[in-house]
């Protein structure tokens, strides 16, 4: 990902990480940080979670909605989850 900006917006493009940081002159640099080591801010759902609700027969798509709608708090909390929007449209 290469980001442009100025000291109040960044604009992010593309796929190589690039980490941005100003000098004194408010000129930008940046530096190449590994992909992997940047944590990502949308939430992830278990899949040890996932898989044993699909192995009730719960759609995998709507599994992992339920596991991070429920904060991974369990395979029950997920499965009460599943069952309340069960006939929600978009789930």
């Amino acid at each position: 990902m290469v980001a442009y900006g100025h000291l109040s917006q960044f604009f992010v493009l593309g796929r190589d990480l690039e980490q941005f940081y100003f000098n004194s002159s408010s000129m930008i640099s940046y530096c190449t940080v590994p992909e992997a080591e940047v944590e990502s801010n949308n939430p992830v759902a278990n899949e040890d979670i996932v898989a044993q609700l699909v192995s009730m027969g719960f759609n995998h798509l709507h599994c992992q909605k339920a596991a991070i709608n429920t904060s991974n708090a369990g395979v029950e909390e997920a499965m009460n989850w599943l069952l309340a929007h069960m006939d929600d449209p978009g789930i």
